[in-house]
């Protein structure tokens, strides 16, 4: 059965203009998007007169249906609360969450099978920024042609670098998420970097489902925000071989 699939990323503040540089020339993840029932892009946070000026970004204009969204006064957890009732209110059952600074690696890749996977499947989440190998399981939980999906789960993740769980790019069945994942202590948090640890601290205890696959599809960019320090050079670089 076809299901309803909503793709969602939030960008925050008034300093992430860069980001729309090498956004545009991102085609694989444009495509990406394309693929699914509904785009929101939400500000948070943000002036009225950045808002406009990033609407009118080349980016947006490459985006099938879009919807933008604007939250101020609210904490970021808070928000991911209110969208996630939203779309299951609308008869949404799967949710794309990707950063604002998430791109793909400017490889070629036949998406297709992974697509049709993801819109014929009933699964809990897929996790888009690691492969299995990468996680030591290669249990097989699905195949066709090129693509592998496997059995990981995110106590794989955990006894790779002691992260069960974080704010990658990944697909997650929306009710999954509100009954095994998200709670109203990680609503309430507001702060997207504590609510992170918040849920790292929690899905520890847990073995929950948290497929990957044979394609390390999305990673992140950090060249602007708090975590920029880390190697904004070297990470700009590599944007600019890929994207410019």
């Amino acid at each position: 059965m076809i299901k309803k699939i909503c793709a969602f990323s939030q960008t925050y503040g008034n300093n992430r203009s860069e980001l729309y540089r090498y956004l545009p020339n991102d085609k694989l993840s444009i495509d990406f998007r394309n693929e699914f029932d509904l785009n929101i892009y939400s500000f948070h946070n943000s002036d009225r007169d950045y808002i406009d000026t990033v609407k009118n970004e080349k980016y947006f204009q490459k985006l099938k249906n879009l919807e933008f969204k604007e939250y101020n006064q609210i904490g970021y957890t808070q928000v991911i609360r209110d969208v996630l009732y939203e779309l299951l209110e609308k008869g949404y059952e799967y949710f794309f969450y990707l950063q604002d600074d998430s791109f793909t690696y400017g490889v070629e890749y036949d998406f297709s099978d992974l697509i049709e996977f993801i819109k014929t499947n009933d699964f809990n989440i897929l996790y888009l920024e690691a492969t299995g190998k990468e996680l030591n399981n290669e249990t097989i939980y699905y195949e066709k042609n090129n693509l592998k999906i496997y059995n990981t789960t995110t106590q794989d993740f955990f006894n790779r670098n002691g992260w069960a769980i974080d704010d990658g790019a990944q697909i997650s069945k929306i009710r999954y998420l509100l009954d095994h994942v998200y709670d109203e202590d990680y609503f309430s948090i507001g702060c997207i970097q504590k609510g992170e640890t918040f849920l790292n601290s929690k899905i520890t205890k847990l073995k929950l489902e948290r497929l990957t696959t044979n394609i390390k599809l999305y990673r992140r960019y950090s060249i602007v925000g708090p975590n920029a320090h880390w190697d904004e050079d070297g990470e700009r670089r590599m944007l600019n071989e890929r994207f410019s």
